[in-house]
Order: structure tokens, then sequence, then C-alpha cells
């Protein structure tokens, strides 16, 4: 987690994220970044590149803004093999998973580094003026397959540590995988339809979660007392 107030570097390391803040209207608040290591259910592109995509949550008092120069990835699988301006970033509308497809490339690579898999998009455009889900492909042909609209629900929301987590509206074998606020890496468990996941022992705050099956996909907050 990093507050964005002002020009300069944000380092998301632990999520393999870096933005770069120039003069202008900012989140002013904080960012919380995760990157989920599993393709997303919808894929805006038949070319992938990398099976994993990026979560932004802005809990800042501006939901958009202008100041964003830069977002750079790293560790995108197999990124070195393919030529920047066959790189498209995407975005998906809403960091709550509700949004059923992907916008269409709102931005080209400026430069892919095959040393560190890295690859860096100038908001050239200022398409980035808010923050969301990004997906990283290529500028092949996109999938239009939607989501189902239907939101999962976790309760009870919040919950003690040692306590099961149930969930509303799993239908299907789906992922749950739960980050803490730097983006790292909880818990990351399959689970079916009918199934309970007891909370291992966890410090008392707030950690973020992502549900996933091969229809649909849920983000949000899980807070946990001790």
């Amino acid at each position: 987690m990093l507050n964005v107030s002002t020009e300069g570097v944000a380092d998301f390391s632990t999520a393999d994220c870096q933005m770069t803040f120039e003069s202008g209207n900012y989140p002013n608040g904080d960012l919380v970044v995760s990157k989920v290591n599993i393709n997303p259910s919808a894929l805006p592109s038949t070319n992938m590149i990398d099976d994993n995509y990026w979560i932004v949550n802005n809990y800042g008092t501006n939901k958009t803004f202008n100041s964003l120069a830069d977002i750079t990835f790293f560790n995108v699988t197999d990124i070195g093999s393919t030529g920047a301006s066959y790189v498209k970033l995407f975005k998906r509308g809403s960091n709550e998973g509700s949004s059923d497809t992907w916008e269409t490339g709102i931005e080209t690579a400026l430069t892919v580094n095959s040393a560190n898999e890295s690859v860096v998009f100038n908001n050239t455009s200022g398409s980035i003026n808010s923050f969301s889900q990004f997906y990283i492909g290529s500028s092949t042909s996109l999938n239009t397959t939607n989501l189902k609209t239907e939101q999962f629900k976790i309760y009870p929301n919040p919950i003690r540590e040692n306590e099961y987590l149930y969930f509303h509206n799993l239908t299907e074998y789906a992922q749950f995988t739960l980050f803490d606020t730097s983006g790292k890496q909880i818990v990351k468990i399959t689970i079916d339809a009918q199934e309970k996941v007891k909370i291992p022992m966890l410090s008392r705050g707030i950690y973020l979660y992502t549900v996933e099956t091969k229809t649909k996909i849920e983000n949000g907050k899980l807070i946990v007392k001790n």
C-alpha cells in the first residue's frame, strides 16, 4: 500500500508494478496493487503473453486523475520475445470485477526489456485516468466473451481468525486468492460450490480477495477481527 498525493515514483515491488506520477491531479490517497497469477475468465486478446493480470485498488479521494505518466509491469513471462509495437495494455471497467468486457488496447508498449521481463506503457493518451484491472496482451483480435453479472458474496465479513468463510452464488469450481494490502499472496486454494474455507491465523486488518471461475470474477475486501 502506498499513498500517492504528489509527483514521484510509486514502487509496488511485491506486485511487480511501478508507476510514475507527474504534476497534476493525483489519486490523493492509498493505492493497493495485486498481481493475480492466473488468467482472467474472459481474455481481451486471442494471443496471450502471460497467464496473469493486475488489480489496482484506489482508496484515495480522487477516483479519476491526470498525473500518471507511465506504468511498468515486471516478470511478464515471455514478454521479451514480443516486439513493443505488438504489446497492448487492456483495462477492465472497475476494480470490483463487475464489468463484463475489456476495453480495446488502451496503450501500446513504449519499451520491452527481455532481461527483467518488463514492459513500460506511457500514458500519452491519458486513457489511464482511473484504476482497475489491467491485462497485457497482443494486438490480435479481441475475445468478446462476456462474464455473468451475478455477483459472488462471501460471509461472514468481518470474520474472525479460525472461523469458516462461506460463498453465496458460487455454483462451480473456483479459485479463491487472498492478499494483504501490500499485494502479497496469503492464501490460494481451489474450492467447489459447497465448500467452506477456514481462515488461517491472520493479523487484524483489511485483506483483498479474488474469487474466479470459468465464467466470472469478483474482487473485494475481507475484514479480519481478532
